[in-house]
């Protein structure tokens, strides 16, 4: 009987792990700023996502360094089914809403206050290497902004 709970476990355990490598977004991202724009500029010193898998989606969690060299983390849950949720952290929207397209897109609105602040669309390149986020939407200070991020896998 002990055989075989550690047969199904094994089992468990293999299969969690497919699952979660054959997920294309789970992992860790870092900008390349040299491939990446900003506009207005500049854009962040440094900026890396992780993308955990969770039960009923993801868990985003982001630590950057920005233009002015203060350090900044925020974490919110991607559940990609197109309703709203929290973003704790995050000086420039404090809710986000995704919904995949396939496996390998995803779009996003961002909120603050309630009202909409930006939309981002999200691709991991067909070989798993990059992840390029194209955002248009408007800054604290209600500036047009635009940036197309190149983060590449750790």
């Amino acid at each position: 009987m002990r055989t075989r709970s550690v047969v199904v476990m094994a089992l468990v355990l293999v299969c969690a792990a497919v699952a979660t490598a054959a997920d294309p977004f789970v992992g860790a991202w870092k900008l390349n700023l040299a491939k990446s724009t900003f506009t207005p500029g500049p854009g962040p010193k440094s900026l890396t996502i992780r993308f955990e898998a969770t039960k009923d989606g993801y868990k985003s969690v982001d630590d950057s360094v920005g233009p002015d060299g203060k350090a900044n983390h925020s974490e919110d849950t991607s559940i990609w089914d197109g309703k709203e949720h929290a973003v704790t952290g995050n000086p420039n929207f404090d809710a986000y809403s995704t919904t995949k397209v396939d496996a390998h897109t995803a779009n996003g609105t961002r909120k603050r206050g309630g009202q909409v602040v930006g939309n981002a669309h999200i691709v991991v390149s067909k070989d798993g290497k990059t992840l390029t986020i194209t955002a248009k939407g408007k800054n604290p200070q209600g500036q047009d902004t635009s940036a197309t991020l190149v983060l590449e896998k750790q």
